[in-house]
């Protein structure tokens, strides 16, 4: 599970986004975007894409949102690529 869609990591606020788009062959291709919402308008941070290991899903990348949002305050997005996950 990716847990409910607003969580609390080391006192930040994460709001997670499920999203999709279609790459090139029109497959749908699913991720999900965790947004530190302590982090202020005007602030530069990084976001961190999770690529999954071969065979896996986006679900294995969820347990860095605690490191990311506790240490750097980053965003995360977790995707799941063609043929894997919710990804057709």
């Amino acid at each position: 599970s990716l847990g409910p869609p607003i969580q609390m990591w080391g006192g930040n606020t994460v709001k997670r986004q499920d999203l999709s788009f279609r790459n090139s062959k029109g497959l749908k291709i699913c991720f999900s975007l965790y947004l530190n919402e302590s982090v202020e308008p005007d602030e530069e941070i990084y976001t961190i894409v999770y690529l999954h290991s071969h065979g896996g899903c986006k679900i294995e990348g969820y347990h860095l949102m605690k490191v990311f949002s506790e240490k750097t305050r980053a965003h995360l997005c977790l995707f799941d690529f063609a043929g894997c996950g919710h990804s057709e």
